[in-house]
């Protein structure tokens, strides 16, 4: 079945098999609890091959690794629509918890992240035979809103104390120009 174009989930997965070395699979199939209209699936699932260290700017990435892609056409095309997503998804956690409620009231202005539902959680225990995996969103534009609650250090922090680790898409894209400028640099330039 053909999977529709997303780059955000494209350049992630380059960035992680070419500068990270993971080995990536794409849209692993999920089964909602509750029916919904459309099927759902894990953007990405990654495990770090053997040998290969972390690399110095991403060392927070864990050897297994459950990633959700939010493109610009996920959320309001605004500079801060990323960031309010995340917001409102991360009151849904609650002050200690690391999944979503099992019920939750339809929400038309901003939908929630199936990502941190209980089924996703057990899809990556039975992926990875254990729960020691790290669930990863990127996303675009880490841009606070002025009236937020929550300063863009504190919102990443509130994610990472639930397993959580959130990144701008830009991150990723400057790491892989910095991969590709060490690499090109070790060839011979073509004369012009």
């Amino acid at each position: 079945m053909p999977v529709p174009l997303n780059p955000f989930v494209d350049v992630t997965r380059a960035w992680l098999t070419e500068c990270c070395g993971y080995l990536v699979n794409d849209s692993v199939p999920v089964l909602p609890v509750q029916k919904t209209p459309t099927p759902s699936d894990i953007d990405l699932v990654a495990i770090r091959l053997p040998g290969e260290p972390p690399r110095p700017c991403f060392a927070k990435l864990e050897p297994n690794l459950l990633v959700e892609c939010k493109g610009w056409f996920d959320s309001d095309s605004s500079h801060t629509g990323f960031f309010r997503h995340l917001e409102l998804n991360l009151d849904l956690l609650g002050e200690d918890h690391y999944l979503q409620p099992k019920k939750l009231r339809p929400r038309k202005e901003q939908p929630h992240l199936f990502f941190l539902r209980q089924e996703v959680y057990e899809k990556g225990k039975c992926l990875f035979g254990s729960p020691n995996f790290q669930r990863v969103i990127v996303g675009p534009y880490l841009v606070a809103p002025k009236k937020s609650r929550f300063t863009l250090d504190k919102l990443l922090t509130e994610y990472e104390k639930r397993g959580i680790l959130v990144i701008d898409i830009q991150h990723i894209i400057a790491d892989l120009f910095k991969f590709i400028d060490a690499y090109s640099g070790d060839r011979e330039q073509p004369d012009r």
